[in-house]
């Protein structure tokens, strides 16, 4: 998706318009809530493509999500899609970096980066107990069953 996003700021404009939609029940955790996706339906050259934007809204009833989906629907309404040049079913809705798909991107890197650090000597703990008290930065070999000095990081 960075890369989509980096890549579409050079994609061209053009317009969709709305076709269908869907309404979705979801839970999150505590109650039921819905939502639709509208589908939409662009060319290219002549060529039809399609197209979807989920809606950010939250409704408590089906009806009250379908009400809102079939009056954006019906208003025919038209989408600023952005393709790729080079393959028109590949769009955005927004060009740029989507700042949420970014910061939650850098956040998956640093969980990534924690767990490979700290995973590791915690299955050593319960593998092999604490390490020996007079051992400076202790890692834990796997292949050999216990903990080795290493040397420590210079924070």
């Amino acid at each position: 998706m960075l890369c989509r996003g980096v890549q579409s700021r050079k994609w061209i404009e053009t317009q969709a318009e709305a076709t269908d939609f869907r309404i979705s029940c979801l839970n999150d955790g505590s109650s039921d809530y819905y939502c639709y996706t509208i589908f939409y339906r662009y060319a290219v050259s002549g060529i039809p493509y399609l197209a979807k934007g989920d809606c950010s809204d939250q409704f408590s009833s089906y009806a009250d999500a379908e009400a809102a989906a079939m009056k954006k629907s019906s208003l025919r309404e038209s989408l600023t899609v952005f393709y790729s040049p080079k393959k028109p079913k590949i769009y955005v809705l927004r060009r740029g970096i989507d700042v949420s798909v970014f910061c939650s991107s850098v956040y998956g890197v640093i969980c990534l980066l924690l767990a490979s650090s700290v995973l590791p000597w915690l299955i050593g703990l319960y593998l092999f107990g604490m390490p020996p008290a007079e051992m400076n930065c202790p890692t834990p070999d796997f292949s050999e069953h216990r903990w080795i000095p290493s040397e420590c990081p210079n924070i």
